[in-house]
């Protein structure tokens, strides 16, 4: 994953005055979209178009202090379509407009290249247990989200999506037709070229297809299971398992569903699976 990050950031500053797009960046580094953008907010505590944003603006601001080029062509060589949005993103990231800053010769903000560097800690416990799997069938009702949520801070579209199924019977008519014990949450592998994912909400169940649900298949043979006893669990687990548990173990995540178990009479909130290889 160092690595990974590493040539994300590279090949970033090289296409820095260039139109860039995730899809291109994952592609470069043969991930996809989904993961990318998951590891790299875990890693670095920044999302992927908030450090090129910072990153233009940043090196824009050194451009608007030279009086012999004018706004909007700094504005088109940092991508921004017009003079106006340029301003704003500059006001938002700077504290002043392009045009008062280069008049009054005033002191900008800098924002340096990331440098990457994973650390071997003690000191941090992280419960996990390893889990190999027989192939498991789930009926589902699921939603396809954009990527983008993954960046964006405290995005509630996917508790909002248990709200609403909650809220319409969905969960009770699944828990009628469910096999098992509790809920799952399920996160579905992406391909290289998708800028979407599949978010479901599932129970044990073989059978036959039932109108209105999809059957959801997980058939990767190992897991890690972390549990969070809290639902503000959920967030510090995921980055412990980006930062501390896959550098550090002889694991990496594999390219299949994750998925979250939601029990129903257990003294712990849910348990995050992992397909690992």
């Amino acid at each position: 994953m160092e690595t990974m990050v590493k040539k994300v950031l590279a090949y970033m500053e090289e296409h820095l005055l260039e139109e860039m797009k995730v899809s291109e960046i994952a592609s470069h580094v043969y991930v996809s979209q989904f993961h990318l953008q998951r590891i790299f907010k875990a890693l670095t505590g920044i999302s992927l178009s908030s450090y090129i944003r910072n990153r233009r603006l940043s090196l824009a601001g050194l451009d608007v202090m030279q009086d012999d080029v004018s706004l909007l062509e700094i504005a088109l060589k940092y991508q921004y379509d017009s003079l106006e949005g340029f301003s704003k993103a500059f006001y938002r990231f700077h504290g002043v407009n392009p045009s008062y800053a280069r008049k009054e010769k005033v002191a900008l903000k800098t924002y340096h290249p990331l440098k990457i560097q994973i650390r071997f800690q003690g000191g941090v416990s992280m419960d996990y247990r390893i889990i190999k799997m027989q192939t498991m069938q789930l009926l589902c009702v699921k939603k396809a989200f954009s990527n983008q949520i993954i960046e964006e801070e405290h995005n509630q579209e996917i508790p909002d999506f248990w709200t609403e199924k909650f809220g319409d019977g969905t969960v009770k008519h699944l828990q009628e037709k469910s096999q098992g014990k509790g809920l799952y949450g399920l996160c579905n592998a992406v391909d290289l070229e998708s800028d979407s994912f599949y978010y479901g909400i599932g129970v044990p169940y073989q059978g036959e297809e039932v109108k209105g649900f999809d059957l959801w298949e997980i058939n990767h043979p190992l897991y890690a299971v972390f549990t969070c006893k809290t639902v503000d669990d959920m967030g510090p687990t995921w980055k412990g398992i980006m930062e501390e548990f896959l550098p550090n173990s002889d694991y990496q995540m594999a390219d299949a569903t994750d998925f979250e178990f939601y029990p129903e009479d257990e003294d712990y909130f849910c348990e995050i699976w992992v397909p690992i290889q």
